[in-house]
C-alpha cells in the first residue's frame, strides 16, 4: 500500500490509497473508503480503477471533495484525465484534462499533482511534458471537470526536476506553488 490520502467531506474523511497486486505487476490499483466523524465506516473498501504502472512514477492519482461528489485526477501514461466520483464510490464522466505527462525513462515518470476544490469547481497542478523534459502546470476546472482556463506554464529550468506543484484555494484566490530541486552546485531549490 502506498500514496494514501484522506479527503474532508461533509461527513467524514474519504480515504483512497494506492496497492500493488503481485498477479498485476504491471497495474497500480486505486482504492477508497469513507469513515464518518464518529470513525465508523460509511463505504466499505472497494476497488476503484487500474493503472498502467510505469517503473518511474510513484503519483498517480489526486482527489477533492466538491459538495457532493470527489473530483478524480488519474495519471495514465502520457493522459491526465478527471472522473467525478460519487459518495458512493460510482466513477463517471472520465475525459482527457491538463497537459500531456512525461513518460520518458531519461529522467523520470513522475506525475506530482494536487487538486483543490473551490465554489466553481477545481484548480489542479501537475508535472507535465515540457519539449522532452518536465514542466509544472496549472488549471482551471469546473464542477464537473470541464476545463475552464488555458494549461499555465508555472515552472521550466532544465531537465533535472522534483517541482511537487501543490494548491489550495483560501476563500478568495488561488495560493499555486511549484518547488524546482536542483544540484546545489548549480543553484540550489527555486520555488
Amino acid at each position: 500500500m502506498w500514496l494514501t490520502k484522506t479527503v474532508p467531506t461533509d461527513t467524514g474523511w474519504g480515504v483512497f490509497w494506492l496497492r500493488a497486486d503481485p498477479d498485476l505487476p504491471h497495474k497500480a490499483r486505486l482504492f477508497y473508503a469513507h469513515v464518518d466523524f464518529s470513525g465508523r465506516v460509511t463505504v466499505a473498501p472497494m476497488w476503484l480503477l487500474d493503472v498502467t504502472r510505469l517503473a518511474l512514477r510513484d503519483r498517480y492519482y489526486n482527489v477533492a471533495w466538491h459538495n457532493d461528489h470527489y473530483g478524480l485526477l488519474i495519471a495514465d501514461q502520457a493522459t491526465l484525465y478527471y472522473y467525478n466520483l460519487s459518495f458512493d464510490g460510482v466513477l463517471s464522466d472520465k475525459h482527457a484534462v491538463g497537459p500531456p505527462l512525461f513518460t520518458s525513462a531519461v529522467y523520470d515518470q513522475e506525475a506530482d499533482s494536487d487538486i483543490d476544490s473551490y465554489p466553481d469547481g477545481f484548480v489542479g497542478v501537475i508535472e507535465g511534458e515540457c519539449s522532452g523534459h518536465s514542466c509544472s502546470y496549472a488549471f482551471r476546472l469546473d464542477a464537473q471537470g470541464n476545463r475552464v482556463s488555458p494549461v499555465y506554464n508555472l515552472v521550466d529550468y532544465d531537465y533535472t526536476h522534483t517541482f511537487y506543484p501543490a494548491s489550495a484555494y483560501d476563500g478568495t484566490g488561488f495560493v499555486i506553488i511549484a518547488v524546482k530541486d536542483i544540484v546545489i552546485t548549480q543553484g540550489g531549490v527555486g520555488t
